[in-house]
């Protein structure tokens, strides 16, 4: 029940433009949880969160269904990752 409701509270969240990194996303819902419903080691997961551009899009597309929203949001909040690092490495 708890659960669900993370899940709702993250969709609201996300949809309104109010989420604006993975870690937030990590943080509501809980790595351990989040890796077992996608499908993905947590090791992995750590690494894919150091690295956002290794994420597949099975796992962005499995993100998504999680949290009933378009993947193009987690996409998109995967690419303003990459870009803000991009910025912090130059």
């Amino acid at each position: 029940m708890e659960k669900d409701k993370a899940y709702k509270t993250l969709k609201r969240l996300l949809e309104s433009g109010s989420i604006e990194d993975l870690d937030e996303i990590v943080n509501i819902i809980g790595k351990t949880n989040l890796t077992n419903t996608i499908g993905m080691h947590y090791d992995t997961f750590r690494k894919r969160l150091k690295h956002p551009e290794d994420f597949s899009i099975k796992h962005i597309q499995r993100l998504a269904d999680l949290i009933q929203v378009d993947p193009r949001l987690v996409a998109n909040l995967i690419f303003d990752n990459l870009e803000k690092n991009s910025k912090r490495n130059k």
